[in-house]
């Protein structure tokens, strides 16, 4: 199933056990299928299986992992993992964090502050104390 507008999509790939909505043409709809554009049916075949549209999602287990959407907002939850894949990736967010680590395998800034190449002022040989970020 593709929730689909110009290329962009949700992909949601049915798995065994799904329960869903199949609905089967009337007619032979395979040209359609191949070539994006409406035209007469190439055969005679009516009401087959081979011109069905399956449409998932009904009355399945509880999801573990879910993009939910109200008026409070957008949620995102997976219990392992979230990948996001792109050249550039913009957050303009306060960020809300309860607890727990964020890594990143490259370097972080902070306005025009590196994590990694940062130097700090106030440094005490022998301590962990030090002074705030210079840029």
């Amino acid at each position: 199933m593709r929730y689909q507008a110009g290329n962009s999509a949700v992909i949601l790939d049915p798995v065994i056990g799904d329960k869903g909505l199949l609905i089967i043409s009337d007619r032979d709809i395979s040209q359609i299928i191949e070539t994006g554009n409406a035209g007469v049916p190439p055969s005679d075949r009516r009401h087959s299986i081979a011109d069905g549209i399956y449409i998932g999602g009904f009355i399945n287990q509880v999801p573990t992992q879910y993009v939910k959407m109200d008026d409070s907002g957008i949620e995102v939850y997976s219990p392992t993992r979230i990948k996001f894949t792109a050249p550039i990736i913009d957050i303009d967010a306060q960020v809300n964090h309860t607890g727990g680590n964020i890594n990143s395998d490259g370097d972080v800034i902070a306005g025009d502050i590196s994590l990694i190449n940062h130097k700090t002022s106030f440094v005490k040989a022998g301590t962990d104390t030090s002074g705030p970020p210079v840029a």
